[in-house]
């Protein structure tokens, strides 16, 4: 089976979306799938497909899966407002505090990905930065955010089976985000998780090179690639065949312009040094500079 190529043929991320929040409310209030079938009058295989996202799920089809089981009313409304959009070439979700409907949406891609491939420009990924930096990055109003963002990180490292690409630019790596010796953690933390076999964190030090924004590539075994895209107001999920394939281009001319793993490793390990105690001695700045 190729990557992509599930038992349903090409499922969007947003029907998907609507199976889990019904899957996910109905496991919450303790029934089977064949037990919400005989409530609402449904085979058990159409169930199965609703939660898999196989099957569209209408707007009062969905109505009644929720109130069956008496799915609390944020659950309703996120299953909603997903719905609203399954007719749309992408999915959006607006940040409101703590980004409680784009983390959850995250998540569920995260969690059934093979593949994770993430780039950022301006900053390293979020699902490698230390708490510290994280903390330094969004803000101490924020640490709902924080924690949803390490929740997730501690998801990923006890999976099997996860292989994670990240591509950071070595500009991104000199610059200190919330002091020097943050900087050094991050730069230890991203050191000693490039050791691990199934992560292949690599250094973009070509310069000039047109990098472009953000991006996070997600394979699926079992369903199409999602592209998710983390703009300052809103969150965006997109599926497109066409789009999925202009974000491969994008991810070929990045590994272009990336050192070898090992060259990366000696790039973070310099860098780290630089932010280190004898570092700052060196140069008289104070720490938190």
């Amino acid at each position: 089976m190729r990557l992509g190529d599930g038992p349903y043929g090409h499922v969007r991320v947003q029907n998907r979306m609507v199976g889990a929040a019904v899957r996910e409310a109905r496991l919450l209030c303790g029934l089977n799938g064949d037990q919400l079938a005989g409530l609402l009058g449904w085979s058990p295989a159409k169930v199965s497909r609703v939660e898999s996202g196989a099957r569209a799920c209408s707007a009062e089809d969905l109505a009644r899966c929720l109130g069956m089981v008496g799915a609390a009313p944020d659950v309703f409304e996120r299953a909603v407002h997903v719905h609203r959009q399954v007719d749309s070439d992408v999915l959006v979700h607006r940040h409101a505090p703590g980004w409680p409907d784009a983390v959850w949406t995250l998540g569920r891609c995260e969690s059934s990905a093979s593949v994770i491939v993430a780039y950022e420009p301006s900053r390293v990924p979020a699902l490698l930065q230390t708490e510290a930096y994280a903390r330094a990055v969004i803000g101490d109003d924020d640490p709902v955010q924080v924690e949803a963002r390490m929740a997730r990180q501690r998801r990923m490292y006890e999976r099997s089976g996860l292989a994670l690409e990240v591509l950071v630019p070595e500009a991104v790596l000199r610059v200190v985000v919330g002091g020097r010796a943050a900087m050094e953690e991050q730069l230890m933390q991203l050191l000693l998780l490039s050791h691990r076999d199934e992560f292949d964190i690599r250094v973009v030090s070509a310069p000039g090179v047109l990098l472009g924004g953000p991006f996070t590539l997600m394979e699926h075994r079992a369903y199409p690639p999602v592209v998710h895209v983390e703009l300052e107001a809103a969150s965006v999920l997109l599926d497109a065949p066409e789009i999925v394939r202009a974000y491969r281009a994008r991810l070929r001319r990045l590994r272009a312009a990336a050192v070898g793993r090992q060259r990366s490793r000696e790039v973070l390990l310099e860098i780290a040094d630089g932010y280190g105690v004898r570092a700052v001695e060196r140069i008289g700045a104070p720490e938190s500079a």
